[in-house]
């Protein structure tokens, strides 16, 4: 993003003393322009469609929507949501709400100014793709995909969507974030989703379906009916007498392919 233009920034939180001590931070940052306050979910949403600001500061307790919900219906912008809330325990949905980032009250001023480091990157990349989105629709019509930054971010039919980036575990009580490059292998579990990293492994709320959406399909294979493996981590594909094949990660670690997942990874 260019240094002179302006982060055009909502703050949501339905204390008013929580909005004015952000509001008073937010000020004297040189780049920061406070387009709209919002007490309420409802209003997020709203104010997000019509203002389309770039940054989101959000509480997740409010009256109506919870934050969280109001992003989820806030359709056809996507703003910078950078969650703030004195509730620990919501730092999961948060993130699976696709948030940039998460910061606890009272809010740090060095966290504060790392979220807008990320904003500003977040912002400038979104950027890029609308750019591409203008040359491409000249160039080709059909022409749908860009990669840029730090992930890739695709664009299909005038519509960004992001895949994920960090997936957020329980460990003994506390958050454990996990890039998704770190990311091995996910294994269906029942209810739950078996994450594997380099030396280690985590239980998950949710479908194996459900992540292996949210994941880029260029990273990241279906192999088996409960089986996602990371492309970059396989090392050997074997051959089984019957048709199956055996998938060998770098770790050492061994996954049944079966053979109607087999053009995933081979010709």
């Amino acid at each position: 993003m260019d240094q002179t233009e302006l982060l055009r920034v909502l703050i949501a939180d339905d204390e008013e003393l929580s909005r004015e001590a952000l509001r008073y931070r937010l000020e004297d940052v040189p780049d920061v322009e406070i387009i709209a306050e919002c007490s309420d979910g409802d209003a997020v949403a709203a104010t997000i469609q019509s203002l389309h600001p770039d940054v989101v500061f959000l509480d997740i307790e409010m009256p109506g929507r919870s934050g969280i919900e109001a992003i989820r219906v806030a359709d056809g912008h996507r703003p910078a949501v950078i969650f703030v809330t004195g509730h620990p325990d919501y730092a999961l949905g948060a993130f699976e709400a696709a948030a940039l980032d998460y910061l606890l009250k009272p809010v740090d001023t060095g966290r504060l100014l790392q979220a807008l480091d990320r904003a500003r990157e977040y912002v400038s990349q979104r950027e890029v793709v609308r750019l591409h989105r203008r040359a491409t629709a000249l160039e080709d019509p059909t022409e749908i995909a860009v990669v840029i930054g730090t992930g890739p971010e695709p664009l299909r039919h005038a519509e960004v969507n992001e895949y994920l980036k960090r997936i957020v575990v329980r460990d003994d009580g506390d958050f454990v974030i996990i890039d998704v490059s770190d990311v091995w292998a996910l294994e269906a579990a029942g209810n739950y989703v078996r994450v594997r990293t380099a030396d280690r492994r985590f239980l998950v709320r949710g479908t194996l379906s459900g992540y292996e959406q949210r994941l880029d399909p260029q990273r990241f294979v279906r192999i088996h009916r409960s089986t996602v493996v990371a492309v970059d981590h396989v090392e050997r594909i074997t051959p089984e007498p019957h048709g199956d094949f055996v998938v060998t990660l770098r770790s050492g670690d061994r996954y049944r392919m079966s053979r109607s997942h087999r053009s995933r990874l081979l010709p």
